[in-house]
């Protein structure tokens, strides 16, 4: 699997305040956006993967700078990253085999014996290339679709998805990052074919302070036009108060919030060919994402 810290990749965001616009990649051909949530529940693990787990997770507290409080290491759900994405994936509809799977995550994984990136290339149909992009709170399903067009650029029509993940924090995951933290357990799908269907143009600007993210942000509605209804994640929740009809995503949901009401507005997708305008600011990195849809 190919994974990604840096939302720069292959030509990406540059800073606003250096001049220059973000460059802006497209992906071709979205024919299908799904989003599921489960109740979060307690893990059930036996008593030799509980120990396995209290290592794995003490091992990513000190990659952090952190030390796990023991009565914490066993407070992640047992909703794992692969446990979702196999009750979802029924719902994606079949068709000719997929050439790219991307994964957008924030946390951990609850199962450290779990691969969901193996398990997905296992089984869907084809030779999916995997990628990976974590650790970088709401801006990571960002990445993962510049990272899918990037791949995808200039190729023959390919058929790509990117899966999307929230899950409730590993207590110890609060390292001072001012970073969101997850509290439900939900996964989105997005469903590319290269080639019917809309575009999705997405760019990451880079550097953008918490005075800077709703002026940019209006600048980039104004620049969509009327025809598009607008979806903002809760790094822009102050601002979003003076944009009218704005469409808000829950509260706990870095990772999949805005993606999610993406879905529901998806699903019922108005028939006079209106669009759909995607931010959200994460504060503690500086990143401000914003992605148009247009049918």
């Amino acid at each position: 699997m190919k994974t990604t810290d840096d939302p720069s990749v292959r030509g990406g965001g540059t800073a606003p305040r250096g001049g220059r616009a973000p460059v802006r990649r497209t992906l071709r051909g979205l024919t299908q956006v799904e989003s599921r949530s489960f109740p979060v529940r307690a893990p059930g693990w036996g008593e030799d993967l509980r120990e396995t787990r209290r290592s794995y997770f003490r091992d990513l507290s000190l990659h952090y700078g952190l030390e796990a409080r023991e009565e914490d290491l066993d407070g992640a759900t047992g909703n794992s990253y692969m446990s979702m994405a196999e009750r979802l994936l029924p719902e994606i509809e079949s068709g000719r085999p997929f050439d790219y799977v991307a994964i957008a995550m924030t946390v951990p994984n609850s199962d450290p014996l779990q691969s969901v990136v193996s398990w997905l290339v296992d089984v869907l149909p084809g030779s999916a290339m995997p990628l990976g992009v974590g650790d970088q709170g709401v801006v990571a399903p960002f990445t993962a679709l510049r990272l899918l067009s990037a791949y995808t650029e200039g190729e023959r029509p390919a058929r790509s998805m990117l899966l999307a993940f929230d899950r409730r924090f590993v207590p110890y995951f609060d390292d001072g990052r001012e970073g969101p933290i997850p509290t439900s357990d939900t996964v989105v799908a997005l469903v590319f074919d290269g080639q019917g269907g809309g575009d999705l143009t997405v760019a990451l600007s880079t550097g953008v302070t918490p005075a800077e993210a709703g002026p940019l942000a209006s600048a980039e509605i104004a620049d969509a036009g009327e025809d598009v209804d607008l979806i903002v994640g809760r790094g822009l929740e102050e601002p979003a108060a003076s944009w009218p009809k704005a469409r808000l995503a829950e509260r706990g949901a870095p990772c999949t919030g805005i993606w999610t009401r993406f879905a529901e507005w998806y699903g019922s997708a108005p028939e006079n060919g209106r669009g759909a305008l995607l931010l959200d600011h994460d504060r503690g990195h500086g990143y401000l994402g914003h992605c148009l849809y247009r049918p």
